[in-house]
């Protein structure tokens, strides 16, 4: 739900005293916060600084297998893909079915996103819209999910079971692979490629997805792959149903994707 700590409470007296957050807040904004004589407030943050100049830009690889996040970043650029079990012992919680989804940052800007979740309880279609994985940058089936939403705003039925991440890397080139056990007999591996060559003078990101018969025979399957974008990009579909421009308003820089024509990409804006 994009609401996980980013920092730790060092002397917290009750659940509901905020002061800590206030102060973490003013420190990072340069502003003044008030606390009740003798009580002191802190807050140590767990989010990394703005990275500044560094004097190599090789991207650095990292890869926590226990938590399934893995990718590759630098100071303008930073890949990450989410191979984690769903939380609670399987049952949910604030889980999504975002199995093998990524993330996508280039020259600055977001490209593929998260975006996390608009409600909790007050409105279950909309929260269940957010949590689907057609609301992340995920393939799936036709009408198939990750995991079954219909058992409460907490609870995921049925998820499936992860492939824990791998990162590789030689040279300019860089590998993140995933999966998980699948769709109904069908095993799903997921492949982000990411390079940089001196012809091209920028980051290509390949993505390729495999899906495996657990019998070794042909099954008729028809796919989609999401990929949902940030804010503030536009996306011109080119006349060979293969490829789009994406454009970013702001800056007026421009990416290609091309994809295959052997499954449906959708591009959400």
């Amino acid at each position: 739900d994009n609401d996980d700590s980013r920092y730790l409470v060092a002397d917290l007296r009750t659940p509901w005293d905020v002061r800590p957050a206030l102060a973490l807040g003013a420190a990072l904004t340069g502003q003044a916060v008030e606390a009740p004589a003798g009580q002191c407030v802190s807050a140590a943050l767990f989010a990394a600084p703005e990275p500044g100049p560094i004097a190599d830009p090789k991207p650095v690889p990292f890869c926590f297998p226990e938590t399934g996040l893995a990718g590759v970043r630098t100071t303008d650029l930073y890949l990450a893909m989410d191979a984690g079990p769903v939380g609670l012992g399987g049952q949910g919680g604030h889980g999504h079915n975002d199995l093998t989804a990524f993330v996508f940052r280039a020259e600055g800007q977001d490209l593929i996103v998260d975006r996390g979740c608009s409600s909790y309880v007050r409105d279950q279609n909309l929260r269940n819209a957010m949590r689907a994985g057609s609301a992340h940058a995920v393939l799936l089936p036709e009408d198939q999910d990750l995991g079954g939403l219909d058992a409460g705003p907490f609870r995921i039925i049925d998820p499936a079971a992860p492939i824990p991440p791998q990162v590789e890397s030689k040279g300019t080139r860089y590998s993140v692979t995933c999966g998980h056990d699948g769709f109904a007999g069908i095993a799903y591996q997921r492949a982000l490629v990411l390079d940089s060559t001196a012809a091209v003078g920028a980051w290509r990101l390949q993505c390729t997805d495999r899906l495996v018969s657990a019998s070794g025979k042909a099954i008729p399957f028809s796919v989609r792959r999401y990929f949902p974008l940030a804010p503030g990009l536009k996306v011109t579909p080119a006349s060979d149903g293969q490829s789009a421009r994406i454009t970013c308003a702001r800056s007026g820089a421009l990416w290609q994707m091309t994809w295959t024509p052997a499954s449906q990409t959708r591009v959400i804006e």
